[in-house]
């Protein structure tokens, strides 16, 4: 069951990161049955595995967190990019989710790094968040 949920969630982050890229927008259209297929898993997993469902509710505060900083931020972290959280905090967890994050994050930075020296773009240059979480999550199984 796991193997699929993780399949599950490969689909979406790979389909997610290629819509980011080719629209820089992200549609509830698309996230929104990834996200009921994972309540689906934890509702599954609810059964065998109390513990899974506090982690995945540590994963919709992660998302929550990143909802919240979207709106404060006037979504300068985009309000798909946090729902994206949210859904692959269901999916995996809270504690797998952050560091999904933490990789996403970091990928970002070195690549933001690399095209302010090279003079690829600007600090106001917006990059797609989709890829760097696909990268993270590729990092974390790996």
């Amino acid at each position: 069951m796991q193997d699929l949920a993780g399949n599950i969630l490969f689909v979406f982050l790979l389909t997610g990161a290629i819509v980011d890229v080719k629209c820089r927008r992200l549609h509830i259209g698309l996230i929104a049955p990834f996200g009921l297929v994972g309540a689906g898993f934890c509702a599954v997993a609810a059964v065998s595995d109390k513990g899974a469902v506090i982690s995945a509710a540590y994963g919709i505060v992660l998302g929550a967190v990143f909802i919240g900083l979207s709106k404060i931020s006037d979504e300068k972290i985009g309000m798909g990019d946090a729902l994206t959280i949210l859904v692959m905090g269901l999916y995996l967890g809270g504690y797998n989710a952050a560091f999904v994050v933490l990789y996403a994050m970091i990928l970002t930075s070195a690549v933001s790094v690399f095209m302010l020296m090279f003079r690829l773009g600007s600090k106001k240059t917006e990059l797609p968040f989709l890829p760097f979480l696909l990268a993270g999550y590729l990092l974390h199984i790996i």
